[in-house]
Parts: C-alpha cells; structure tokens; sequence
C-alpha cells in the first residue's frame, strides 16, 4: 500500500498493509509506504501488519512501514490483539513528523515480541520510539532482539523494548548517532514492572541527549 496524499480530514484516518480480522491466520511480509505532498497533511495511525482479534493465534512477522513525507500519530510495523507472537517487522522513518508513537513490534496480548527494529533516518518524532512494546500486565512472553537505531532527525523519548508484563528483556538495543541528531532519554530495555531487564545495551556514536542514557532499566535490571 502506498499513500501520497488524502482527500480531506480524516480521509483516510488509517493506513494498512495487511490486516487479519479473524480467530486464526498470520499477518506476513505487507507493506505500507507514506509520501505525502505536503508535510502537514495527516493520516492518523499507520500499520504494516494488524491483527484485530483478541482470540487470533497467527503470528505477525515481517511487516514494515515506510514513512517519507506527511504527518501521523502512530506507527506501528506489527501490531496484534492476539495471542501470537510479533517479530522481524521493521519501520524506516525518513522523513515527515510523528505526535505520539513510532514502533516496531507491539501487542496487548501474551506473545512474544522479537526482532522487530526501527529506524530513524530523518524527520521529527515529538512523542515516543520503540523498537518493541508489550502493553499487557499479564504477559509472561520474553522481548529479544528489538532496536532502534538512530542515524539521523529529531527525537525524544526512546527504548529498544518497553514492557508492562512479566517476561524478561534480553538483548534489546538502541543505536544512536548521526550528526545533528537529539534525543531526550535513551533505554535499550525497560520494564514497568516486576520484568527482568539483561544484557540490554545502548550505543551512542554522536548526537545529543538532555537526559538519561540507560542500557537497561528496571526493578530487576542485571548485566545492562
């Protein structure tokens, strides 16, 4: 799917790749590309890959999404209401502004999310970056592997994994350079709660950061 420009307010609100609505099935390898005209025009929440079903167990892997030009609130390259797991989606935001979210890998529900990366070439991000996101208290599922790498734009708050359930974080990355390039906060891992943070790393080349640089943290946090 590509998107260069819109009709009018809220026309379209959503872009998606791939989307699965039902109890069974995987979301896999769609794609969305955003490139709009004009910078201000705004499509509200753009997706590779979704999965809709609080009860669907597919997995969704591979998704991406490619921000160029225009303005959104959220980004997300895989995002799921199931029960499976998200992995190896990716975004590339190169250009255009973000208000709210830009994330790799996201779910409400108990799977897995691995592997999923963002990143950040160019453009504004005045909300939060995370390579993976577990909005779930209940989850025990581990997050391995998620990144953002930063080699360019403007940007605030940043992990590579964030997590409100109960899985260990192992592995997750933030690599940030580029000349010019800001941030606010970078953590490689970080847990709301009760979760393990290991062997989660943040890498800084160049660029400047107001505040905290943590490879990981957590009430649990060893080895960062």
């Amino acid at each position: 799917l590509t998107v260069t420009g819109v009709n009018g307010v809220d026309d379209p609100m959503y872009a998606t790749g791939g989307k699965n609505e039902g109890v069974l099935g995987d979301v896999i390898e769609n794609k969305t590309i955003i490139d709009l005209k004009n910078t201000k025009d705004v499509v509200k929440e753009i997706y590779g890959g979704l999965a809709t079903n609080e009860h669907n167990t597919g997995i969704v892997r591979g998704n991406t999404v490619v921000m160029k030009n225009g303005t959104t609130e959220r980004i997300y390259g895989g995002y799921t209401y199931g029960t499976g797991a998200v992995t190896h989606n990716t975004v590339q935001f190169a250009g255009g502004t973000s208000t709210i979210f830009v994330m790799g890998g996201f779910t409400t529900g108990t799977g897995g999310v691995a592997n999923n990366t963002v990143y950040v070439h160019d453009g504004i991000s005045h909300g939060h970056i995370l390579g993976g996101y577990i909005d779930n208290l209940k989850s025990t599922a581990e997050m391995t592997g998620n990144r953002v790498i930063v080699t360019g734009g403007t940007t605030e708050e940043i992990d590579g994994a964030y997590s409100k359930g109960k899985g260990v974080l192992r592995g997750n990355r933030i690599i940030f350079g580029g000349v010019g390039t800001t941030a606010e906060n970078l953590y490689g891992g970080r847990a709301q709660h009760e979760a393990g943070v290991v062997e989660n790393s943040v890498m800084m080349t160049n660029g400047v950061v107001c505040g905290e640089i943590m490879g990981g943290c957590g009430a649990r946090a060893d080895s960062n």
